[in-house]
């Protein structure tokens, strides 16, 4: 099992494992936050957010209107 301790831990991870790691560690800080943006512009799910349901930051709302 990985250690966040080992210094190569986030040298192995992919880039979409880093930016969930990013998420998790960083959604600490922003529990009021639904979602993250990371710092390669992709969105992630904050794991510490216990709020309401939030629709993803990209849907697109005036499509669900007309069922496109």
């Amino acid at each position: 099992m990985s250690n966040i301790n080992d210094p190569d831990y986030f040298h192995r991870m992919t880039e979409s494992e880093y930016d969930q790691a990013e998420a998790e560690l960083g959604g600490k800080d922003y529990p009021e936050r639904a979602w993250l943006l990371s710092s390669r512009d992709a969105w992630y799910a904050n794991p510490s957010y216990s709020g309401p349901s939030v629709r993803h930051p990209e849907d697109n709302i005036e499509n669900e209107d007309n069922n496109i």
